[in-house]
């Protein structure tokens, strides 16, 4: 057998001066980011512990919309955490509510939330086929009633109906298919920009093509073409504004208005 020779092995040690050696500001900035993880971790922890539980849930500015739907519609729901839903996602579901102009929703720490929402106004209710329409000023339905239930918008009727009118929430009114219809919202504008929409309670076409205005002072405006409503603005005007006797006012193109004995034909 082959002798084997014993192999020593020693451990090499480096010298002193030539370790590394952690400068003191390692060590700085070691400790400084243990801190902040230490730091960190907590926040998170203090930001998901019961302290911040919603308790309370506070809608401000509806006034079609009630709190129930704008609630149910946000997602956000009591006992769950006040960093737990997004703000921005929130505001996108209650905008998909036909009323919902602008919506802002707010944290109030430590457990309430706040929703500010801004309606949308309507500008009439077209009554057709026994269904109120309410529309926004581009004709967009807000919604659908079988009574009139908004008494701040101008109700718009016809003697004749179209057949087989029917629109969905959320759809578009042609304002401009109907010439009808096209008038009433040119009725509408003129309300609206000298202030009126509240002294104005229904436009209503006859069976014979002709145009009345009914004021919610019990009087009548009476017209054949939109023409004759445009030369007479300044009289509308007034008239609606002022006239309390209860009676109606024919206007016609080229000629003063004429008051009558309220009748419809």
């Amino acid at each position: 057998m082959t002798n084997k020779k014993k192999v020593k092995y020693k451990i090499r040690r480096i010298p002193k001066e030539r370790r590394k050696q952690i400068s003191p500001r390692s060590r700085k900035i070691t400790l400084g980011l243990s801190v902040f993880l230490i730091l960190a971790v907590s926040f998170f922890m203090f930001m998901k512990s019961d302290h911040f539980t919603v308790s309370k849930i506070l809608v401000n500015g509806n006034v079609k919309l009630t709190q129930t739907e704008i609630i149910d519609s946000s997602g956000i729901k009591k006992g769950q955490n006040l960093f737990d839903y997004n703000t921005k996602k929130a505001e996108e579901n209650i905008l998909s509510l036909s009323y919902a102009e602008s919506v802002e929703v707010v944290r109030e720490y430590p457990d309430t939330v706040h929703i500010y929402v801004l309606e949308k106004k309507g500008s009439m209710a077209y009554l057709t086929g026994g269904v109120y329409y309410y529309l926004d000023e581009n004709g967009m339905v807000l919604k659908t009633e079988s009574s009139l239930t908004d008494t701040d918008v101008m109700i718009v009727s016809f003697a004749e109906n179209t057949e087989g009118e029917f629109y969905e929430v959320g759809s578009i009114v042609d304002l401009k298919k109907d010439p009808r219809l096209a008038i009433a919202k040119s009725v509408y504008d003129f309300s609206k920009k000298n202030d009126l929409t509240h002294y104005i309670s229904e436009f209503y076409v006859s069976s014979a093509g002709v145009n009345y205005i009914y004021t919610t002072r019990s009087n009548v405006i009476k017209f054949y073409t939109y023409a004759a409503f445009e030369e007479n603005e300044d009289f509308i005007g007034d008239f609606i504004t002022y006239e309390d006797r209860h009676i109606m006012a024919e206007v016609v193109e080229g000629s003063r208005p004429v008051y009558k004995v309220i009748e419809i034909e």
